[in-house]
């Protein structure tokens, strides 16, 4: 099956709602009352075309999401390999930025 244009808005507000099918229906159709919402959001949300879709999304998401972790690990790796005499760069900002690095990756092991 093919998408039509509101069954795409829906997958969207899906996701940028955190996941809500009834908010994203009733955010979509906004004629619908709540339980109409909620059955029709159950329903789309079964069609492999739609769980299809928002799967893209997610990906999609997560790519861009990968990009700017990337980018922020680099920025801090430089912050804490900055050797510059005349930096700006304290002791402690260094020490802040390799434990932000470490928490990142899960270097620290979690006690109970």
């Amino acid at each position: 099956m093919h998408l039509n244009n509101k069954q795409i808005l829906f997958c969207l507000e899906y996701i940028k709602n955190g996941c809500n099918g009834t908010q994203a229906y009733i955010n979509t159709y906004t004629k619908s009352t709540y339980d109409t919402a909620k059955s029709n959001a159950n329903k789309l949300l079964k069609r492999d075309d739609v769980k299809q879709y928002i799967e893209h999304l997610k990906q999609e998401q997560y790519n861009k999401c990968n990009i700017e972790i990337d980018e922020i690990q680099e920025h801090l790796i430089t912050i804490v390999r900055d050797d510059n005499i005349f930096s700006l760069v304290t002791t402690n900002d260094r020490l802040k930025a390799l434990d932000m690095l470490n928490k990142m990756k899960g270097n620290y092991i979690v006690q109970k």
